[in-house]
């Protein structure tokens, strides 16, 4: 499927070709999807609120933009 995928030109195809990748992905989910951020930022001087972690739990409630 991947393949198929890759060597798919045509976005409609492409597209399709995805999807049943993705669906195969989900219906048989032989693992768990994780995302890691180790140390999560906030860059931008307009975000209030954002307290630096010091422990692996963020609080992603807090900040806002201003």
């Amino acid at each position: 499927m991947i393949a198929e995928a890759r060597n798919a030109f045509d976005p409609a195809e492409r597209d399709a070709a995805l999807a049943r990748l993705h669906a195969a992905g989900v219906d048989e989910a032989l693992f768990v999807w994780i995302a890691h951020d180790v140390a999560p930022r906030a860059m931008s001087p307009r975000i209030r609120g954002y307290v630096q972690p010091q422990s692996w739990f963020v609080d992603l409630r807090l900040p806002y933009i201003q």
